[in-house]
């Protein structure tokens, strides 16, 4: 994480645009909101226009989740629990490397065969989507629920980043405006969206993009 860190810093200070939004986990940054740490913005939410002219509005996405918002015993019980998976998780993984078995994740899992967890995320997703097309945006970049994904609903693209915490994913935008998630994870696996018509799971070599 330092590096990555490291390397955002460096692009900032070589003049690459970066903007900084605050999570529910470290949200104490929000009181910074409009200010900037050396060279990088700290904000709230932004607007992203991609190269081929779509507007996204970009969050963190916990303004969706009602367990956030309402209710803070249930987070801390749910975040305790992910802390949980996480540390079973990596335990299994551990395992699975000594066998030369790949990357698997436990908590995906267990999230996957959980009716209510799959209802959970089909309804922040369409929270995601109403507010896109409510303030007239052609799609809605966020994170939050540790799910990436990118799909089309109502004629709006949702791109949820996931995470960098257990599955190393990130979103990134190529030289034609194109959207892609990158699974660092497996350094194999990409998810690409083909300009706005479907998504490809594809065992293509991870390419870093070369500009931001």
């Amino acid at each position: 994480q330092t590096s990555i860190v490291q390397q955002i810093f460096r692009k900032a200070r070589q003049e690459t645009k970066v903007i900084f939004i605050p999570g529910n986990h470290d949200n104490w940054f929000r009181s910074f909101q409009g200010m900037n740490i050396k060279e990088i913005r700290i904000e709230r939410d932004t607007t992203h226009t991609t190269l081929d002219g779509k507007r996204f509005f970009v969050s963190h996405g916990d303004e969706f989740d009602v367990l956030v918002k309402h209710s803070r015993v249930m987070y801390i019980i749910g975040d305790l629990g992910y802390a949980m998976l996480l540390r079973i998780n990596h335990l299994t993984n551990t395992v699975r490397k000594y066998l030369n078995l790949p990357y698997w994740s436990f908590s995906k899992y267990i999230k996957s065969h959980v009716k209510k967890a799959n209802e959970f995320v089909e309804g922040y997703k369409q929270a995601a989507v109403n507010r896109a097309t409510k303030e007239g945006y052609d799609g809605y970049v966020c994170g939050h629920i540790h799910k990436s994904g990118i799909s089309h609903s109502e004629g709006v693209l949702y791109c949820n980043t996931g995470d960098w915490v257990e599955h190393c994913t990130a979103l990134v935008e190529d030289e034609t405006g194109s959207l892609q998630i990158l699974h660092w994870s497996d350094h194999a696996k990409v998810e690409v969206i083909n300009r706005g018509t479907e998504v490809i799971h594809s065992d293509m070599p991870l390419l870093i993009p070369t500009k931001a």
